[in-house]
This record gives C-alpha cells, structure tokens and sequence, in this order.
C-alpha cells in the first residue's frame, strides 16, 4: 500500500475529528489526499493568491491575517485540528481574501480542486459536514463583527481572554502580548494600554511578553464593566 494512503488510514482510524470528516469517503478520493508536514511559519498561503489545492488541518493552527495597504497584519481568526483553508476561494478560483501562515510546527491535508469537486458530489457525509461548518463560521463571524462595533476595546480584550481559556482561568494556547493588536485590529500600543490596566488591577499577569490570568472571577466582571 501506498505509504502516503497509509498514513491517512492509521490517521482516520486514531483521530475522531478526522474520522468525522472521511467516515464515508470513497476510497477513489482517498488515494488523492496527499499529508504534508511544515515547520513554525513554514505554511502560508498569501493574500491574493490563486490556489487550486484544498487543506484541512489534522495537526497544529494557523493563523489567518489580512495585511492593510499600509503594509499593518490584522489577525482575524486562528484555525486547528479538523477547519478547511480556501473553500470559498476554491470553488469560484477566486484570490485568497486573507492569508495564512502556521505559528507552530503543522501537518495539513492537501486535496486538488478537481479531486474536492468530485468528492462533494460522491459523499453526502463530507457534503453535509462541509454545509454546517460553514455555517457556524459565519455565524461566528457575524457575531465577532457584532461585538467588534459596539463594544469598547477593554470589553473586547477581556472577552478574547476568557474565550481563548478554560472555566479555571487556564490559556488552551499561550497568549503573548504582541499579538493582541493584530487580534483586535488595533496598534499595539492600544492593546497595550488596556493590558497595562488589567495588570495593575491584579487581573493578569505578564510572564515573558506571555499572558497570564491571575484573577478569573474578576476578568469575568471586569469584561461587563463599561
């Protein structure tokens, strides 16, 4: 067998989310999946481009930016384990309306546009899947573009922090200061500025440039103060 096909099979069979996605997968389709492997920073996909490959993430995130035309990066989402890469775009081969690149060590399934076509008219379970995740991402868009315009900066910040943790106050993936401006659509020094006031407020921490909820209750009744 195939060492490629292979390595797909053992990873349907061990992972649940990718099992989600290929449980009913016709094994024509599974033979075109190639896996590729990149290092910190080594996976982008630019702003603009035309690409005619389709990626679904079994290892590791992504971030997805969008750069100003005064050259500023403004992260819009991050994406793990199980999200797609380009399926707007690749439908109508149209620009990337965003980019992409890895912030850590990433494996990615990679799928031609002719084999992606093929495999949406083949299989209803891939089909109907595809068809909710849009969903409640746009959904999920709507609401960041909701909170985005009517709530304050601090408000926003503090929500990201609880969003981005668990009930105990514990980051799912560290949260360095330098990033938040692109998180926010901010400068930095905005961001920077709300953080200062959470710190002095025995609300978090800064730990190396890395963020560090101290008070979890608090940031809780902080994100509702106006």
């Amino acid at each position: 067998m195939d060492k490629n096909l292979q390595e797909l099979l053992e990873l349907i069979e061990k992972d649940d989310v990718i099992y989600k996605i290929f449980r009913q997968c016709p094994y024509e389709i599974l033979r075109e999946v190639r896996i590729r492997h990149y290092g910190s920073r080594e996976f982008c996909l630019d702003q603009g481009a035309i690409i005619d490959v389709f990626h679904i993430i079994i290892e590791g995130k992504a971030d997805i930016y969008v750069d100003s035309e005064r050259g500023k990066r403004y992260t819009i989402t991050t994406y793990k384990k199980g999200d797609y890469i380009g399926e707007f775009e690749i439908f109508r081969q149209i620009p990337y309306i965003s980019g992409v690149e890895s912030r850590e060590p990433i494996s990615v399934l990679e799928i031609d546009r002719d084999v992606l076509l093929k495999w949406v008219q083949l299989d209803k379970n891939f089909s109907e899947y595809m068809i909710y995740t849009l969903c409640d991402t746009c959904y999920e868009m709507c609401k960041n573009m909701g909170e985005s315009t009517l709530y304050p900066l601090k408000q926003k910040i503090c929500q990201y922090f609880i969003a981005n943790s668990d009930e105990k106050g514990n980051f799912r993936s560290p949260v360095y200061t330098r990033m938040l401006g692109a998180q926010m659509a901010v400068t930095q020094r905005s961001a920077n500025r709300i953080v200062k006031q959470l710190k002095d407020k025995g609300i978090i921490n800064i730990v190396r440039g890395e963020v560090v909820i101290e008070d979890y209750e608090a940031l809780l009744r902080e994100k509702d103060i106006k």
